[in-house]
């Protein structure tokens, strides 16, 4: 145990703090750098594509560890699929294999040749290497951003560098930064690199220029506001609290006008999915009130198992992407085993020190406690508008409430040094055990779920090896808060680091053949257009993604034009609400008519599109997508 606690003081000083002279090498920093390297030459992605392999009969093709996620359809069947057809189309902007002609300028950042690409670096290695290296960096460069970026912008924050690369990593082994990595995990990854291009020290053009750039670059990676919107607030908390001199108008109006600069090429770039999108049925403008987070999830930010059970399944009857947070257990450990006599001293003081600290906590909390209102209370829609909360359903606000969190578990931390007792490690194993006991029903069956849900608990062997080198004097007093951290990260990591499978890129690129897809090539022959309608056709894009000409696709963009010739009979009305939307677009056998069992998805009859269209008035058969 002594050597124990001589190791954790020597990883403390490996990575030193801002104290330390910035000519020492960033050795986290290099350390992820090079394990992103070493990830894209293996080819690697947390892609649950497997699940995809499967439907052709190649299960297992390519999966080095891990089992992909059926649930993170919005990836396998959506996102990786475009990217494959963006490759296949010689990554130009509309697609000439499909049936629809579409725009693949979406939402969903894509490897195009087009303007756009400049503010798309993770794309450029598709020019210049196979597609299946070129995939897995586009996926390493982000983990890399984040944790390096998390890394960086807490040392700016005035932490060291020890505390800061673990509070990266315990940030990054969040359940949201999990479940979603593969679809916004680009938003939280880019994020912190925008809050280090505020604090720039540059010339004034420079740094407009750089927010300008990192602004676009943050967005086109995934325009999602329901995620930027909640970052953007937060990042404003944070700088306003830790560094408020990167906002005195000498500083603050080139990053504001950077930041304008770099909105304004994202709306440029995407205005005409922007402006299509506004007009559909589903999902249109959509204005959202306050609430509708169960309390359960919301505790789940302080109790990060909360709400979920080892084998990644939900305990609130939605999915188990629905239940992420942004949660870890520092907080709670914060603030059990805190030395509240050490920080009474320090606020007592008075002086810069003091009115830092009070800032420094004041700030964040009120941002947290403002989203907290947004995510419980049923608040009218017209209240969240002038903060654009309107846009932000209250779960997706989890991330960065998260953060905020997070922050204020290391402020707190550095403020005053924690008091190591097994009293207060009873206090910590009473709350996590009691609510290990709530979310799992209670005391009936206690035996059963000991056996299969034992993450809830995981916190408490680490907690009591901390414990008992610090009652044995074996861990120095000014290690113990890097030691919570290092609790808490390792929890998230092993409760959480499984969920996405690592799966190489070979076979995503280079399809397999199997009887399945032979069968899927003898459909194509026989339709007088080469599509593709029989032979059990696979969900969402995945049908285009392997190259083939299919109707079963997802329609990120209504393609009206396309279908208005194949329903005639359809009034102008019922036409619009059916196809005027974003929608996985399903081709079914036998269907009596069409229609739509839920808001992103259209059922067709397969037996429409056996035979070319009626002609329109003016005699010509009428295709493609509506522009």
């Amino acid at each position: 145990m002594e050597r124990l606690s001589r190791i954790l003081a020597t990883v403390a000083v490996a990575f030193p703090g801002r104290e330390r002279s910035r000519s020492w090498p960033d050795v986290f920093v290099l350390a992820v750098v090079l394990a992103g390297l070493v990830y894209t030459a293996l080819g690697w992605t947390p892609s649950s594509y497997g699940v995809a392999l499967g439907g052709i009969g190649a299960p297992g093709e390519g999966l080095v560890a891990g089992t992909p996620k059926p649930i993170r359809s919005d990836e396998w069947a959506v996102w990786t699929p475009f990217v494959q057809i963006a490759v296949n189309n010689g990554f130009g902007r509309f697609n000439a294999l499909s049936p629809y002609a579409e725009d693949l300028r979406n939402f969903n950042a894509l490897p195009l040749l087009d303007w756009g690409l400049a503010f798309k670096p993770q794309f450029w290695p598709f020019f210049a290497v196979d597609p299946a290296w070129a995939f897995s960096f586009s996926h390493a460069v982000f983990i890399v951003l984040f944790l390096a970026g998390y890394h960086r912008l807490f040392v700016a924050f005035g932490f060291g560098r020890a505390w800061s690369a673990a509070a990266s990593c315990a940030l990054f082994f969040t359940s949201y930064a999990q479940f979603w990595w593969t679809t916004t995990g680009p938003l939280l990854a880019i994020f912190p690199w925008l809050l280090l291009a505020a604090l720039a020290r540059l010339p004034w053009h420079l740094h407009a220029a750089l927010m300008a750039y990192v602004t676009a670059f943050w967005l086109l990676s995934h325009l999602y506001p329901p995620v930027v919107i909640p970052l953007a607030f937060a990042g404003g908390a944070l700088l306003l609290a830790f560094r408020p001199d990167a906002l005195r108008p000498r500083r603050l109006l080139p990053c504001l006008l950077g930041a304008a600069v770099g909105i304004g090429l994202t709306g440029l770039y995407l205005h005409e999915p922007i402006r299509a999108m506004a007009a559909t049925v589903y999902p249109g403008s959509r204005s959202l009130g306050g609430g509708g987070v169960p309390l359960p999830l919301y505790l789940a930010q302080f109790l990060p198992f909360l709400v979920s059970t080892d084998d990644y399944r939900d305990l609130l009857g939605l999915n188990i992407c629905e239940v992420a947070t942004g949660g870890s257990y520092l907080l709670l450990l914060a603030l059990v085993f805190l030395d509240y006599g050490r920080l009474g001293t320090v606020l007592r003081q008075g002086g810069p020190a003091r009115t830092a600290l009070l800032r420094q906590l004041a700030l964040p909390l009120a941002a947290f406690a403002l989203m907290s209102v947004w995510m419980l209370a049923p608040v009218p829609s017209g209240w969240g508008r002038v903060l654009l909360w309107d846009k932000v359903p209250g779960n997706r606000m989890v991330f960065a409430a998260g953060l905020l969190l997070l922050v204020l578990a290391l402020v707190l931390l550095r403020a005053a040094a924690v008091r190591l007792s097994w009293g207060r490690f009873a206090v910590a194993a009473l709350t996590v055990g009691l609510a290990w006991a709530a979310a799992n029903g209670g005391l009936d069956n206690l035996a059963g779920r000991l056996a299969n849900n034992l993450t809830d608990l995981a916190i408490l062997p680490p907690l009591a090896v901390v414990v008992w080198l610090g009652a044995r004097g074996m861990l120095p007093a000014a290690q113990g808060g890097f030691a919570l951290i290092l609790c808490a990260l390792a929890v998230n990591a092993v409760g959480f680091g499984g969920f996405n499978p690592i799966q190489s890129a070979w076979p995503i690129f280079h399809r397999p053949a199997t009887p399945v897809t032979a069968a899927f090539a003898e459909s194509a022959a026989a339709h007088p257009q080469g599509w593709v309608l029989r032979g059990g056709m696979l969900p969402g894009a995945l049908m285009q993604g392997l190259g083939y000409r299919s109707l079963q696709h997802v329609q990120i963009a209504p393609a009206l034009g396309f279908f208005r010739p194949y329903f005639p009979e359809m009034g102008d009305a019922a036409f619009n609400q059916l196809f005027n939307r974003y929608a996985h677009v399903q081709i079914v056998p036998g269907l009596p008519a069409p229609g739509s069992p839920q808001a992103d998805v259209i059922q067709l009859p397969m037996e429409r599109f056996l035979a070319p269209p009626p002609r329109d008035p003016g005699g010509e058969a009428a295709s493609g997508t509506a522009k």
